[in-house]
């Protein structure tokens, strides 16, 4: 707060508040933790695509500007562990 000089009863609560109320940023920090999981939980995720299939959902959750933390899974569900953007 700046030192405007001395204010007394509503002028100061009024001084605060002004002061409270224009932040100038938000902070957020929301961890998510996603499971996805096929059809009938066929194993449909075979090894040889799971590579291309991270790095697509990587791409699209960085788009979204949250980023992915960790990502792993098996043949029939995958895991995902990110942070929630501020703008979703």
């Amino acid at each position: 707060m700046r030192f405007i000089g001395v204010l007394k009863g509503r002028h100061l609560r009024l001084l605060i508040q002004q002061e409270v109320n224009h932040m100038p940023q938000s902070l957020a920090d929301i961890p998510l933790h996603i499971v996805f999981s096929t059809k009938n939980r066929h194993p449909w995720i075979l090894p040889k695509i799971e590579k291309e299939l991270f790095q697509y959902i990587c791409g699209n959750a960085n788009r979204l500007k949250s980023p992915v933390i960790k990502i792993n899974g098996v043949e029939d569900h995958i895991h995902i562990l990110m942070h929630l953007g501020r703008t979703i």
